[in-house]
């Protein structure tokens, strides 16, 4: 979880990558064809169907959606990407300028790569709307919130991770 630009997406797919599971992109789930919203009640049906699997990894926030509470109360573990704001910005720009009008694997068909400025106001909002981020998180669940500030903590918690997978248990908060 965390801002835009922030590497959720990467760092989920590697997640994934190391535990076997399959990841589930929420954008891919609420967008759809031309960046039209599915509506939250088809967003609903569709993370039903999606977090219904006995694990997986989720990347994206969508506190709002119906299925959040659910989610979040399934969690093992909640990683929080907290990067500084102006690396996310350049993330954001430079994927925009790079994959502009191609399809992310983390998106449906026809919503393509694109930069809005209302995308890069959300961005810069971001931060302000949650000051407190792992904080709400933790207030919301009993899983572990553990906060990555860089690629050097992200190679830190997968070491950690995949250790604990070898010894069979959950990696520790």
């Amino acid at each position: 979880m965390g801002r835009a630009g922030s590497g959720k997406s990467t760092f989920a797919c590697r997640l994934g990558d190391v535990l076997g599971l399959p990841v589930v992109h929420l954008d891919g789930l609420f967008w759809n064809a031309n960046w039209q919203p599915v509506g939250w009640t088809t967003f609903g049906v569709l993370e039903d169907v999606e977090t219904a699997a006995e694990a997986w990894i989720i990347d994206g926030n969508y506190m709002s959606s119906p299925g959040f509470a659910r989610r979040i109360g399934r969690a093992q573990l909640v990683a929080v990407v907290e990067a500084p704001l102006i690396l996310c910005l350049w993330r954001v720009i430079r994927r925009s300028l790079t994959q502009r009008g191609r399809r992310r694997r983390d998106l449906p068909p026809g919503a393509d790569e694109r930069l809005s400025l209302g995308f890069l106001r959300w961005v810069l909002r971001w931060g302000r709307r949650h000051p407190r981020f792992p904080q709400e998180l933790r207030e919301l669940t009993t899983a572990p919130v553990v906060v990555v500030r860089s690629d050097a903590d992200i190679e830190r918690l997968l070491t950690q991770i995949s250790s604990s997978e070898d010894r069979g248990r959950p990696p520790a908060g």
